[in-house]
């Protein structure tokens, strides 16, 4: 029994929708975070803008003064625009987009509490800690 092209054709159709199927749920897992592998390590800090508060992922870094911490900063709040200002440190980052990041290398002072805000936002605010392994109780 030879099948005919509409078989064929049929079967085409479920394949692709299940390729995108699947292909939503990467963008959908990757949109939440679930797939931010690359954000994780030593001195490193995600810090997501969500629901107009900061979500960070530690409130505290053990860092040698000298060595340099990574802030990986997301704005997962939708059609509103963030940045990060941290004015220990002089900096402002350019707008952050909804769905989109931006990576901050600090250089370590000495130890002490960093504070970050947003400034379009200014009861958005948030602070971490930052540890010499050297002075740790």
């Amino acid at each position: 029994m030879e099948k005919g092209f509409g078989y064929y054709l049929k079967w085409m159709g479920i394949g692709l929708l299940l390729f995108i199927a699947v292909l939503i749920g990467i963008l959908q897992a990757w949109m939440s975070g679930a797939l931010d592998v690359y954000t994780y390590g030593p001195n490193t800090i995600s810090i997501d803008a969500k629901n107009s508060r900061w979500h960070q992922s530690q409130n505290s870094v053990v860092a040698e003064p000298g060595s340099i911490i990574k802030l990986v900063v997301r704005n997962r709040d939708k059609d509103i625009q963030h940045n990060i200002v941290i004015p220990s440190k002089e900096i402002e980052s350019d707008v952050i987009e909804y769905g989109a990041m931006t990576v901050i290398g600090l250089e370590v002072p000495e130890s002490g509490v960093l504070e970050y805000s947003c400034s379009f936002h200014p009861p958005m605010n948030s602070s971490f800690e930052i540890i010499n392994p050297d002075k740790q109780y």
